[in-house]
């Protein structure tokens, strides 16, 4: 499964690509969603036009100009969780987070 998001300087596509993975204590299931960077090696998500749920994983590799989130919401029991895979991620301008609740951001993630 593949949805796109916008980057907000320049308007360009960056994939991002999923795949599933259960929560075995509640029974759902929560995507993996890989971000992709785009042309100005950044990204923003606008929570209410990108497809997420509450209990998804937003994974980030390499480095980065900025990464955005706006209106990107988690509830109590299911944190929307950001972490890094491979090695350590590293932003220019860092992250910016704008009406986000119930968000986690770790740096513990390797593969």
């Amino acid at each position: 499964m593949v949805w796109f998001a916008c980057t907000k300087t320049e308007q360009t596509p960056a994939s991002i690509q999923s795949s599933n993975s259960s929560n075995a204590t509640k029974g759902t299931v929560h995507k993996r969603i890989v971000l992709h960077q785009g042309g100005d090696q950044g990204l923003y998500i606008n929570g209410h036009s990108f497809s997420y749920q509450p209990g998804d994983t937003f994974v980030l590799t390499g480095n980065w100009s900025y990464c955005t989130l706006e209106d990107v919401y988690g509830d109590p029991s299911n944190y929307v969780v950001m972490i890094n895979q491979g090695s350590q991620v590293q932003l220019t301008s860092g992250f910016s987070f704008t009406n986000c609740r119930y968000l986690r951001l770790l740096g513990s993630g390797s593969t």
